[in-house]
């Protein structure tokens, strides 16, 4: 953990603490109420959420997206809607106002948000609608829209805000239940001619604002199924059928192993997105034009292996899954949220345009030659396999979709060739610096043919040999707290260890 997720850690205190409204009893109990989770949000503000999500030259200490987006990890371990509170009603009016070049305008909203302020927050993005999803909508003071016209330019504009509809949001987000909507804080406003102080996004990716805090919230709800991990898992070691812990059955093994390889896969991509996002918000000379790419792919990607994740752990977790009290009861939670990151952060139509516009071969630049990974057994053979059809990808043009954008096809072959890339990148971190897990193949053995299946209701297990690789490494996890992501492991006592009263 870095200092600001091991502050915000220390701060929320244990998921099993019955006592703390900051625990998971807490945090079910304002779902039931159907309101926002008042008491994460006044951990957060006493940890100044909004200076972490403030530039370091507009007075805050965002320099690293990748860190910001692991200091946000600890409230995403607690509640997936909060997180996307966060997300929603700080980040996007923050990269919003920043993607102009209106510096009065960007320095409203990062004062705004110094002092203490919740933004509420509107994307309409390219299509029409009547009323307009708003986060934030009943608690932000201060109302930051993006708005697209019918040739595509973006303009934000920040006005006070205004008192939202009563009515959930139509449309897409009609997908959401009432329940999550709420606790997001989530309402409906009509912004026709709304006015206020406005300026153009001067990136080449009018789409900025919206791919940019996708890929922070995604990065973020590995938060959230990091939790699910450790909760299923616990509940599989302790639990014995057949004579046995459940977590030995070679079949729940695998789904365990292959829940935690997509976790790998999904810190992969979301990291390699947060450098490439650096590049683009500081408009960096070394930003390359296949940057905004990099970013689209972890939109498109890393919600969708999350959600594959948290279904195989549902399988393990069988009936339990659907409990709304005891230690699994929070898993139920994470389950049903998990589509508004998808909904809310994650249109596939805003994604799929920006992934494959600069051709194949720029977002591999930095990815070692693959045929000489220096790879035996089940990973090398896999790679090879990638290997082979990024050379066709590198020598086709993109077939054009009916309407003139790429196609479908050719942007999802490109995002597969990304994360594995990605994940190629992550182990090969590990090896330069001595991660016994990481620098390990067998996780990416496990990672890699999963990508291929990323849109799948159901995978196959991971196969025995590989689950009993990996398993070890989740254990150990669990029991000294380390968090089940790619991080590094220090066995630092933190609030993610469990307890005896968690296997009750």
């Amino acid at each position: 953990m870095n200092p600001g997720e091991y502050a915000l850690e220390r701060a929320f205190g244990p998921l099993s603490d019955d006592g703390s409204r900051t625990g998971a009893r807490g945090v079910l109990a304002a779902d039931e109420a159907r309101r926002p989770w008042r008491e994460g949000w006044d951990v957060l503000n006493a940890w100044g959420v909004g200076a972490a999500c403030v530039p370091v030259g507009d007075g805050g200490r965002w320099s690293d997206s990748s860190a910001l987006m692991r200091e946000l990890r600890p409230v995403f371990r607690r509640d997936l809607t909060t997180g996307l509170g966060v997300v929603g009603g700080i980040l996007r009016p923050m990269v919003a106002a920043r993607s102009t070049d209106a510096e009065p305008l960007r320095r409203r909203v990062a004062s705004h948000l110094l002092s203490g302020g919740l933004c509420a927050s509107a994307d309409e993005g390219p299509a029409t609608r009547r009323t307009t999803p708003v986060l934030g909508g009943h608690e932000g003071s201060l109302l930051v829209a993006t708005r697209q016209d019918a040739a595509g330019r973006a303009r934000v504009l920040v006005a006070d805000a205004a008192a939202p509809a009563d009515a959930v949001p139509t449309g897409a987000a009609s997908r959401l239940t009432p329940a999550a909507c709420r606790g997001l804080d989530m309402a409906a406003a009509d912004l026709t001619g709304l006015r206020g102080e406005s300026a153009d996004v001067a990136d080449d990716c009018q789409d900025l604002p919206y791919l940019a805090t996708g890929a922070l919230a995604a990065g973020g709800a590995v938060g959230s199924v990091d939790t699910a991990i450790r909760l299923v898992l616990d509940f599989a070691l302790s639990r014995r059928l057949y004579g046995t812990a459940v977590a030995e059955l070679p079949h729940a093994a695998g789904l365990l192993a292959g829940a935690y390889a997509d976790v790998l896969a999904a810190e992969a991509v979301a990291r390699d997105a947060a450098r490439a996002l650096d590049r683009v918000l500081n408009r960096a000379p070394d930003r390359a034009p296949h940057d905004v790419a990099r970013i689209a792919v972890a939109v498109h990607l890393v919600p969708r292996l999350l959600s594959g994740a948290l279904r195989d752990l549902a399988t393990v977790l069988g009936a339990r899954f659907y409990l709304r009290e005891g230690p699994q009861a929070l898993f139920g939670k994470f389950h049903r949220d998990i589509a508004m990151l998808g909904v809310l952060f994650a249109d596939r139509r805003r994604c799929v345009p920006w992934i494959g516009a600069t051709g194949a071969t720029g977002v591999f630049e930095t990815a070692a030659d693959w045929s000489s990974a220096g790879l035996t057994g089940p990973a090398a053979t896999r790679l090879a396999g990638f290997a082979e059809r990024r050379a066709r990808l590198a020598s086709a043009a993109p077939a054009p979709a009916p309407d003139g954008a790429v196609s479908s096809s050719y942007a999802e072959e490109h995002a597969t060739l990304h994360a594995a890339a990605a994940c190629l990148r992550l182990w090969q971190d590990g090896v330069r610096t001595d991660d016994g897990f990481l620098g390990d193949p067998s996780w990416l053995a496990a990672a890699l043919p999963r990508l291929d299946h990323v849109h799948d209701e159901t995978r196959p297990p991971v196969t025995e040999d590989l689950a009993e690789s990996i398993l070890p490494e989740m254990i150990a996890r669990l029991a000294h707290g380390d968090p089940l992501d790619a991080s590094t492991t220090s066995h630092t006592p933190t609030s993610l260890a469990p307890t005896d009263k968690d296997r009750t």
